[in-house]
């Protein structure tokens, strides 16, 4: 009967016009072979591809909410579906993911697959579209129509993405073209590891309090659009691991105050914008072997939060590239904050760890000043090791 229905619904919707177009097209409400809540078979209803698993601890379940049926992979990372079916996309095509309260749409390159994973921490997945090359504008909007009828609007206990979905989206999406969130604040690991991805749209952002792991490992990213940023405060590992980004917007970063790793092993990003982390707390490891050469003055000046331990333990760690100018303006500007070491910190944790190029000259008397000032804070000035 469930069956009936849905086929009414997609005839209504004109997505039945269109299956001949689709790679596959995987449907909650379809194709789903469960035993109680778990789910061993998922059967696409396009050309007849099927994601097993065979492990009970392995399965996804099924859920039911909001009159709406989802295939939940529980964000973990052992629960997953294999499709064993070659596929061949033959030209760059346009896939799209439809979860419980988020629409996402991006290209894959054209590419032979002999297997993927569905799933591996995905989050109670409606539908997953592959269309076979890029569909026309009219095709999209019926697409996204029909998807938008999926989504849960009013979610208030799914806040954050998760969109880990196994190898096919992590390896092979090479852009994001349209999000689509009604609800949701936090993008936290929302594309972590698609390490194909070049670009990345303007979306709007407003509503969002959270980037953590946003982009983390985003290997193949070049830059990122201006997003509106004023409601983040959890900064922490949103770009880490973006090998590839050679800039960074001068986003609005006045609510921030956890950045934490959050610029670590960007190696191809040598210069930094003066972004406002006054209320930042922790920058613990936050450039740590990126490949900054030029920090700018000024950085940290009106700094004013509470500082907490570990606060700039391994911050400039491993940045060889670094000169001696962007060592005396860190610790300068530092200084002109007034802030004092954590009170209790002990051992490391009162660290400021900054490893520079000496080729670029010696510390200057400006650099020693500002050190010595910190030292009198109870901070530990640290320089390519040796504690000045």
């Amino acid at each position: 009967m469930r069956n009936a229905a849905r086929s009414v619904v997609l005839r209504k919707s004109g997505i039945d016009d269109l299956l001949s177009k689709f790679l596959f097209y995987f449907d909650a409400n379809q194709g789903v072979t469960s035993t109680g809540s778990n789910i061993s078979e998922w059967q696409d209803i396009a050309s007849g591809l099927v994601a097993t698993q065979a492990t009970s601890a392995s399965q996804p379940l099924i859920d039911f909410r909001n009159g709406q049926v989802y295939v939940d992979f529980a964000n973990n990372n052992t629960r997953f579906l294999t499709v064993n079916n070659p596929l061949t996309i033959a030209n760059v095509s346009k896939v799209y993911f439809c979860f419980s309260n988020v629409i996402i749409a991006g290209t894959i390159n054209a590419s032979s697959i002999s297997s993927f994973e569905l799933g591996r921490y995905g989050n109670l997945f409606s539908a997953i579209i592959l269309f076979n090359g890029i569909p026309s504008v009219e095709e999209d909007s019926i697409i996204i129509e029909f998807l938008k009828r999926r989504l849960i609007y009013n979610s208030q206990t799914i806040n954050s993405i998760f969109l880990q979905a196994g190898d096919l989206l992590t390896k092979r999406v090479t852009t994001i073209s349209d999000v689509f969130f009604p609800s949701i604040t936090s993008f936290q690991s929302a594309f972590q590891g698609c390490s194909s991805l070049t670009s990345f749209p303007l979306i709007d952002t407003r509503n969002v309090t959270n980037l953590l792991s946003t982009f983390f490992d985003c290997s193949s990213l070049a830059s990122l659009p201006l997003l509106d940023t004023r409601n983040v405060t959890t900064f922490s590992f949103m770009c880490r691991g973006c090998s590839s980004l050679t800039s960074f917007p001068l986003i609005d970063t006045s609510n921030g105050t956890l950045f934490n790793q959050g610029w670590s092993f960007t190696t191809s990003l040598t210069s930094f914008p003066l972004i406002n982390i006054n209320k930042g707390t922790t920058f613990q490891f936050a450039w740590i072997s990126s490949g900054m050469v030029n920090f700018p003055a000024n950085f940290f000046d009106n700094w004013t939060a509470t500082p907490i331990a570990s606060c700039f333990e391994g911050t400039w760690q491993n940045c060889t590239a670094l000169t001696s100018q962007s060592v005396e303006n860190i610790l300068v500007s530092i200084a002109a904050s007034g802030r004092s070491a954590p009170a209790g910190a002990t051992g490391t944790q009162p660290d400021i760890t900054i490893n520079y190029s000496t080729a670029t000259g010696s510390l200057s008397a400006a650099t020693n000043s500002a050190a010595s000032t910190l030292k009198s804070r109870g901070w530990k000035p640290r320089v390519n090791g040796i504690y000045i």
